[in-house]
């Protein structure tokens, strides 16, 4: 099904989905966004985006929403590991009860095909060089705990109601849109928001833990093709990411170079769930897509820093 109709785009008015949004226009098929904005931001939208302010868990908010859609793009959740630890309930609904509800809905209005936001979080403490989709998992925090569940509950969609479903394993994914002011937003934003203020940056651990960083518009762009050209894409799950890894300390002399000064580094102690290594093996992603990121790291935090540098961050 490589269908023409719009495509719901839950979460939206987010980081990630604000991207997925404006591409998707670019791509002349009309986003509908589907957002409660309790972390999205109308703002990250262009102004002809249409946008339904409303839970995407509430079956009454779908009407509107589903009329000639093609798939649905699932990216609401509450993505803050700590905040999941902190509040294991709200992590359950907002993370795994939701999404049984977007199946739902995708029955109950014929919307063939959907297209699951899961994380790298689900492998846990590998121990290995890099992370394969036939690996193991071991979940280690709500947020993951959840997160796996959504994977397994779309598995069992799609063969249970022959819904379409592709599960895309993000890794760590950092740009433009991602709130500053949160204390959870990912370890690249928070960097950045210190750096440009020459505030010194904190690090959780020894800072030798490393990251898969893959640029957001990178993300964008394998979300919309796995919404639009289902003929390429298999079920899942498939991890999105760089294949390359880099640790923080690594990081911050990336921002030092950009920035032309060394910042202040204050190491505190490792935080409960976090996970010491990733890197995608992406063999999968290469397959399904044809590709794989190729935004380095330095043009993504150039950007980033530009972003966060522009009046309206400031």
């Amino acid at each position: 099904m490589n269908g023409s109709g719009s495509v719901v785009v839950t979460g939206g008015a987010g980081f990630i989905g604000s991207h997925v949004a404006s591409l998707l226009q670019q791509r002349d098929r009309q986003p509908i966004v589907l957002d409660n904005l309790q972390s999205g931001n109308p703002s990250n939208l262009q102004r002809d985006v249409p946008l339904i302010v409303d839970d995407a868990g509430r079956i009454d908010a779908w009407p509107t929403a589903a009329r000639n859609a093609s798939a649905i793009v699932h990216l609401a959740a509450m993505p803050a590991v700590q905040d999941t630890v902190e509040r294991p309930l709200e992590s359950h609904t907002a993370n795994f009860v939701l999404t049984q509800h977007l199946v739902e809905a995708a029955r109950r209005y014929g919307i063939p095909r959907i297209v699951y936001a899961s994380t790298a979080a689900v492998y846990g403490n590998t121990g290995q060089a890099e992370q394969h989709e036939d690996d193991a998992t071991d979940p280690l925090t709500p947020y993951a705990i959840d997160k796996h569940a959504g994977e397994r509950y779309l598995r069992f969609a799609a063969e249970q109601y022959g819904l379409e479903t592709v599960t895309l394993r993000f890794f760590n994914v950092y740009g433009p849109r991602q709130n500053p002011s949160s204390p959870y937003s990912g370890v690249l934003t928070q960097f950045s928001s210190r750096l440009i203020r020459n505030q010194p940056i904190v690090i959780y651990g020894d800072g030798q833990q490393t990251r898969d960083f893959v640029y957001v518009g990178d993300v964008a762009q394998v979300v919309v093709d796995a919404a639009t050209q289902a003929s390429r894409w298999p079920a899942g799950p498939i991890n999105v990411g760089t294949g390359t890894s880099v640790d923080l300390l690594q990081v911050v002399g990336v921002f030092s170079d950009l920035l032309g000064r060394a910042p202040q580094v204050q190491h505190e102690p490792a935080r409960t769930g976090d996970v010491r290594d990733s890197k995608a093996n992406v063999d999968r992603l290469h397959a399904a897509w044809g590709n794989t990121p190729q935004t380095s790291l330095r043009d993504g935090l150039h950007a980033l820093i530009d972003w966060m540098q522009t009046p309206a961050q400031g």
